[in-house]
């Protein structure tokens, strides 16, 4: 058992058991993950106005550390690293539950604090990725807070810490706003009827829904419709379907999207790659630009033998 290391990780949302083997690879030791467990536990959501855990979200977090220390029974405490996050931090009576909760899992608890934390995820995911000498940005999630960290290499070197806010994806932007305006944030995490993640929602996102695209002084103002000498378009993928017929004289598909970049999608089927195309209506629709997952720019041509508006 010298060989295995195992560490577990008290979240807001969930737990999780990660048991690691050491292996000597030409003088450099290397963890090899052998197992993982994750429990969603809630624990979060167990918290009531005055930061005290209900007696319902203790108990299930209890039971998921008892499992957990049955796998664990045969490690030296010198093996084991137990840490817990934002809600034992927060919770007023954490001092009754601790005591319980090391008893279940049969070895002590850490409840570090929010740099610690950040430091631990930076240096977690940065030892997934190849190596590199660049900066690197890491944003964590969490179901109590959200940890955004900047680094350079394995290290760390700034991070930046708030509290997670959460909101039904049904709530009105006007409500969402005030609410914002009101709390003092500018990031909320939307979730749908499910308790999933639907998306992300900035109060600058709010904002353009009621006046229209803002372009400040980080942002780099591109034309939206560029003629083309062929008589096409070069448009960016946030560009109505309808705008671009219009200026065509053309009848590309509406349905359950909006946009160029919504259609390209529904056409191809997949995220597409820079150079894609894809035709419709007697036009070739090419990807001329993606960044991430999103389509930023397309080229739309008339097909040889054909005119602007579809016509042969």
């Amino acid at each position: 058992m010298e060989q295995l290391l195992a560490a577990v990780d008290l979240g807001s949302n969930s737990f999780r058991l990660s048991i690691g083997r050491i292996a000597l690879q030409d003088g450099v030791k290397h963890i090899y993950q052998i197992d993982r467990l994750k429990e969603t536990v809630r624990l979060a959501a167990g918290l009531n106005d005055a930061k005290i855990l209900n007696d319902e979200s203790v108990q299930r977090a209890i039971d998921v550390l008892g499992r957990f220390g049955e796998r664990l029974r045969s490690f030296h405490p010198d093996r084991v690293r137990a840490v817990a996050t934002n809600t034992f931090r927060v919770a007023r009576n954490v001092s009754e539950f601790l005591p319980r909760a090391e008893q279940a899992l049969g070895f002590p608890i850490e409840v570090i604090a929010g740099r610690e934390e950040a430091r631990l995820i930076y240096t977690g995911v940065s030892h997934t990725l190849p190596a590199s000498d660049e900066k690197r940005l890491v944003i964590d999630i969490g179901g109590g807070s959200t940890e955004v960290i900047i680094g350079k290499g394995d290290e760390p070197v700034g991070a930046h810490l708030r509290a997670t806010h959460f909101v039904p994806e049904t709530k009105r932007v006007a409500d969402l706003m005030r609410e914002m305006q009101s709390d003092k944030f500018h990031l909320a995490v939307v979730v749908n009827e499910y308790g999933g993640t639907a998306g992300l929602v900035t109060l600058e996102d709010l904002i353009e829904e009621l006046v229209g695209e803002i372009v400040d002084e980080f942002d780099v103002e591109e034309t939206t419709v560029e003629q083309l000498a062929d008589g096409g378009l070069r448009v960016s993928g946030r560009v109505a379907v309808d705008e671009v017929n219009d200026l065509l004289g053309a009848n590309l598909p509406t349905g359950a999207w909006d946009t160029v970049a919504g259609l390209v999608f529904d056409l191809l089927g997949h995220v597409p790659v820079t150079g894609e195309s894809v035709t419709s209506d007697g036009l070739r629709l090419t990807v001329d630009g993606v960044n991430g997952r999103r389509i930023a720019r397309v080229s739309i041509v008339p097909l040889a033998g054909t005119t602007a508006a579809g016509k042969a």
